[in-house]
């Protein structure tokens, strides 16, 4: 039995097109969550209590200029991926 394990570094911001659904979001979150709306008419999800409970997310927090703690998920933004 031959088995392949692959770790893969979790991005800090995950971007979607579309609404995964609430299980997936707190998947990726890691726990409840809350949102913030985009000018562009995106929306971000964060941890409810990342603030808390996680380390800061250096790469939103640039972006956004504002302290976002833990993953986050952005879903139907203009914002991408530029890793």
């Amino acid at each position: 039995l031959e088995v392949t394990i692959i770790i893969m570094e979790q991005k800090e911001i995950v971007y979607l097109n579309e609404d995964p659904g609430f299980d997936k979001i707190m998947e990726i979150t890691g726990g409840y969550f809350t949102t913030l709306h985009l000018q562009d008419g995106g929306t971000i999800f964060l941890r409810e209590d990342g603030e808390y409970t996680c380390k800061i997310n250096k790469t939103a927090t640039e972006l956004f200029k504002i302290n976002i703690y833990g993953r986050i998920v952005i879903i139907n933004s203009s914002l991408h991926d530029s890793e």
